[in-house]
């Protein structure tokens, strides 16, 4: 009795071993198809999505693969018409799904189209646990086109002059491939005393874009407008300047260095003890 129930023991132990090899090998001789997000972000106006469908090995027909489509991009309308099947090519492991963006003037939060695997044509190629894949499209910022008719709507101050605004956007336009190099007191201060011609002309052969000035000596208590006065005097070289850099085409800056406002008899004063601590 004892010698039945080893043998049977064995026999079905022995199915056992032979069923589960059986079922690995066919487990490993199965052809499977995935599908992956090769391209996974897209965006309007013109960058592109795609999926990729991918068989582990390569099969002698075409197989068709059917799947859904879903997400919160709408097909037709902010991409190109997808239809719910693709087929690989017979001997080829791969075929790609194109997500062809289609810009509109619409402004949207991000969206997804998102495709999951449902079928296949050919009953020896299963799906694969990677059945499910997403591309997220968004939108691009557009571009802030200034036109010369608006300029004035961005100005701060309503009252900016034709000649303001047109400086605004100039700088506007320039902007994007120039920049502006300037110089204070670009005509009549040099390095080491020295006269004649800007230091940036002596340099590059080219007046500087920019002239910086000061209200300082224009506004100083000690200036009386008459003709002997030094402080006069330098505001009437402020103002030639501004006007040579004007006819020039360059640009005019102003700053002021004011005297401290206690006393005003310095532009630069000492801390007083009791700041000092």
């Amino acid at each position: 009795m004892k010698i039945k129930k080893l043998i049977l023991t064995s026999l079905f132990a022995g199915l056992f071993v032979v069923s589960c090899s059986k079922d690995d090998a066919e487990e490993e001789n199965v052809t499977r198809v995935n599908i992956a997000a090769s391209i996974g972000l897209a965006s309007e106006p013109n960058t592109n999505g795609e999926f990729t469908l991918t068989l582990s090995g390569s099969v002698s027909t075409a197989t068709t693969i059917s799947y859904t489509i879903s997400g919160t991009a709408t097909n037709g309308t902010d991409y190109q018409t997808i239809s719910n099947s693709a087929t690989i090519p017979a001997n080829s492991t791969s075929k790609t799904i194109a997500v062809n963006i289609i810009d509109d003037t619409i402004t949207e939060d991000d969206e997804t189209l998102t495709i999951t695997l449902t079928t296949t044509s050919n009953q020896n190629i299963i799906l694969d646990s990677a059945d499910t894949a997403t591309v997220t499209i968004t939108e691009a910022p557009e571009e802030f086109v200034l036109l010369p008719e608006e300029a004035s709507l961005f100005m701060v101050n309503p009252n900016a002059t034709p000649e303001t605004i047109a400086l605004f956007y100039n700088l506007k336009i320039l902007s994007k491939t120039k920049f502006v190099v300037g110089q204070q007191d670009a005509f009549n201060s040099f390095y080491n005393d020295n006269g004649g011609e800007s230091d940036i002309k002596k340099t590059t052969g080219s007046d500087p874009g920019l002239l910086g000035s000061d209200f300082m000596f224009i506004t100083d208590d000690n200036n009386d407008g008459s003709a002997s006065n030094w402080f006069y005097q330098q505001e009437e070289i402020i103002k030639y300047d501004a006007i040579e850099a004007y006819n020039k085409g360059m640009i005019n800056t102003f700053c002021w260095h004011m005297r401290e406002p206690y006393e005003g008899c310095l532009l630069y004063t000492s801390p007083s003890p009791r700041d000092r601590g």
